[in-house]
């Protein structure tokens, strides 16, 4: 018997949707921490170069600063101690590296793993901008927060660097003329030191404030802008989903990132860096209105040049892609 029916009666197959693995919050944890640490080691000479300006006492433009622009400021640091200084902590690439690389093992595991999980929850529909933001700036906010101790030590470390003398005392940098106290890379030994000296628990997380808010606008604007821009590029055909499409929105982040969070940033560093110094500010408040009285608006953009090198939004996308 013939079969009759053409091919024009035939149902045309059902197509395939593509199953989208689902990633679990603690492989978000791990790419996160993995990248953002190797990164940090890759940029830490764009970090060293960035805090030396922002804490010094005087503004860049002062004729009497030691430090007045990031291509200077590597090269002064370069020229008189050198790039990597194993023994001890000074030259350009390794003051601060280890509680750098903690910092961002657990700062920023936090702040790329939590976005997805708050996100499915704030985020109801991808053309939510406002969720999207509302879910960076919680996860970022956790990562700062537990990772304060860390970023107090990377600080101290980074602002004291510098050679010392067969006396004991610092020929470079803005110790100059004062005794070591952080001696070596033994990021545990300065640990200790943080907990004698000022209070403990509470010690370790001092300035936490600005740094939380950094974190918050830092990740809020980051991984938002960075999400919904690979959203419209999509949406609209611009571009496919890919390697390409993740670095424009890495680019896009990047610019965001900086311009929303550099005065957080240049805030956090100095009330870290100059706590219990003479002539350091008393707290945020303060050291807000003495930058804005003695900078203007641009003293909240220093070191703004150097933190071009250390918005890492590049790991954004190789985070993706792990």
């Amino acid at each position: 018997m013939i079969d009759l029916t053409t091919s024009e009666n035939t149902p045309a197959p059902t197509p395939k949707v593509p199953v989208v693995p689902k990633v679990s919050i603690l492989s978000e944890l791990c790419c996160g921490a993995i990248s953002n640490g190797i990164a940090s080691f890759l940029l830490n000479p764009c970090d060293v170069v960035k805090l030396r300006i922002q804490s010094q006492s005087l503004p860049p433009s002062h004729p009497d600063a030691m430090y007045r622009t990031t291509l200077q400021t590597a090269k002064k640091i370069v020229s008189e101690e050198g790039v990597f200084v194993l023994s001890r902590n000074s030259g350009l690439w390794l003051p601060g590296i280890v509680p750098s690389m903690l910092r961002e093992a657990s700062y920023s595991s936090f702040r790329f793993g939590l976005y997805g999980p708050l996100k499915s929850h704030f985020v109801k529909d991808e053309s939510d901008l406002v969720g999207k933001i509302l879910s960076g700036a919680s996860s970022g906010s956790i990562g700062s927060f537990l990772a304060v101790p860390t970023d107090r030590l990377k600080i101290r470390m980074q602002r004291e660097a510098g050679r010392v003398g067969e006396d004991g005392l610092y020929q470079t940098g803005l110790f100059r003329g004062r005794k070591q106290t952080y001696p070596t890379v033994n990021f545990a030994a300065g640990f200790g030191k943080m907990w004698r000296e000022e209070g403990g628990i509470t010690g370790l997380w001092k300035g936490w404030q600005p740094t939380v808010c950094r974190a918050a606008a830092l990740a809020g604007a980051q991984l938002s802008s960075y999400d919904h821009t690979k959203h419209v590029l999509k949406t609209n055909r611009v571009m496919d989903d890919g390697f390409g499409l993740h670095i424009v929105a890495s680019l896009v982040a990047g610019v965001a990132a900086l311009v929303t969070t550099q005065p957080f940033d240049t805030i956090k560093s100095k009330v870290m860096a100059l706590d219990g110094e003479v002539g350091g500010p008393k707290g945020v408040v303060d050291a807000v209105k003495t930058t804005a009285r003695l900078e203007g608006l641009k003293g909240f953009y220093r070191g703004s040049l150097a933190r071009c090198g250390c918005s890492w939004d590049w790991v954004i996308a190789k985070e993706e892609q792990l």
